[in-house]
């Protein structure tokens, strides 16, 4: 397995921004699994999570490690982490910014989607204490300013947090009352300040 996969396509950044494949990867972990397995495992129609596996093989963000005698693969995920997300600037034609939306909204649906799940518990304050979840980074639009290399070692601090390893994550997540559960939906940050300046120069 890879440390890291560097992107080098925006149908890799279309499935990196949906919520539906960090479903599939999260149940898969670090493991050789089959599709059986995956679709045994979601609450989903094994034709959309076939499809999805497909895709997510053609963009290399599942690998498959070997194929047996009855020709069932098996799969792993190819890297322990994603890189290359400035990408984004090769595709900024104004033709072209409708895949740039849906990665935004998927984004956003993971958020809306979460308040659902809760919305429809009698005591969500329960389960996010439960999972030790923590929903403080969405209470804060607030701006901070930076010198360049505060910026690169903010940046390179939470890099390194959201690479650690999955087994890593999994110990933390046992030790009740020690580590909160926080998720990071800003995939192009710190990237989207230049993706700002290059939109508004083209226009």
């Amino acid at each position: 397995m890879k440390d890291v996969l560097v992107l080098d396509r925006k149908e890799q950044l279309e499935l990196i921004g949906d919520p539906f494949v960090h479903d599939i990867l999260d149940i898969m972990n670090y493991d050789i699994v089959t599709r059986d397995w995956i679709i045994n495992e979601l609450e989903e129609k094994p034709k959309m999570i076939n499809e999805y596996v497909d895709r997510l093989l053609e963009n290399d963000i599942l690998t498959v490690i070997e194929t047996d005698d009855t020709g069932r693969e098996k799969i792993r995920v190819t890297a322990k982490s994603v890189e290359g997300k400035e990408i984004v600037y090769d595709y900024l034609e104004d033709n072209d910014l409708y895949w740039l939306h849906g990665y935004i909204n998927h984004l956003e649906n993971r958020i809306v989607d979460l308040y659902k799940y809760l919305g429809e518990l009698e005591n969500p304050e329960e389960k996010l204490e439960e999972l030790n979840y923590s929903p403080i980074p969405y209470a804060s639009s607030n701006k901070v300013y930076l010198k360049k290399e505060e910026a690169e070692e903010f940046v390179k601090m939470i890099s390194d947090y959201l690479s650690q390893d999955r087994e890593e994550l999994r110990k933390k997540s046992e030790e009740k009352g020690v580590y909160n559960l926080y998720e990071f939906y800003g995939y192009m940050f710190p990237e989207l300040k230049k993706l700002k300046e290059k939109v508004e120069n083209k226009n």
